[in-house]
């Protein structure tokens, strides 16, 4: 798990109801946190910086978007250029989440 300072909590609460402990990284740099995430097998993630810094460095995600009026539209728009990546709305439950992200870990 990643993140900046403000989410530290965020990043503990996720981390609480996870089945086995993540690892979380520290507050990384740019190209430190580019870096880690190149080392992944997969990214999951928001629209944000690094979902970009995954598509730079070559690693396939699975990127949450928000799902307000527009949502279309802000993947079309925003996601990253890539062909590794499959957008999902944010009204995605868990369960949608790791379906779509075994296609990218076979």
């Amino acid at each position: 798990l990643i993140g900046g300072q403000g989410e530290k909590s965020l990043i503990a609460e996720i981390a609480r109801t996870m089945a086995r402990p993540p690892a979380i990284a520290p507050t990384l740099t740019i190209r430190g946190t580019a870096e880690l995430i190149r080392r992944c097998a997969l990214f999951i993630g928001t629209d944000s910086g690094p979902s970009h810094l995954a598509d730079a460095v070559g690693t396939p995600g699975v990127i949450i978007f928000d799902n307000s009026p527009g949502y279309t539209t802000q993947v079309s728009k925003w996601k990253p250029l890539g062909p590794n990546y499959l957008a999902i709305s944010s009204a995605s439950n868990p369960q949608e989440v790791l379906d779509c992200s075994s296609g990218f870990l076979k």
